[in-house]
């Protein structure tokens, strides 16, 4: 399991081993602080798999680290919040 901050934001990236293709998935959770809350993101729906866990928790570190990036400023200056329902 990997756990680091990035930009305001926790990151924590693992991997999930698919037994039936005996490879695996990478699993992330970014949270942070919104309007005097915690909020959390999943990003389980990873259609790369590998053949080692590490191999796995760098692809979900950078998969996050992208979904950091790419989320757009809210008009009062705060980043929007995303939900995820997996």
């Amino acid at each position: 399991m990997i756990s680091l901050r990035y930009k305001d934001h926790l990151i924590v990236a693992d991997g999930r081993f698919e037994e039936n293709r005996k490879l695996w998935r990478p699993v992330v959770t970014i949270g942070w602080n919104s309007d005097s809350a915690v909020a959390w993101e999943s990003l389980n729906d990873s259609a790369v798999l590998f053949e080692t866990t590490e191999a796995a928790e760098k692809f979900g570190v950078e998969l996050a680290r992208a979904w950091v990036d790419g989320r757009p400023p809210r008009c009062d200056g705060t980043r929007t919040v995303r939900k995820s329902y997996q």
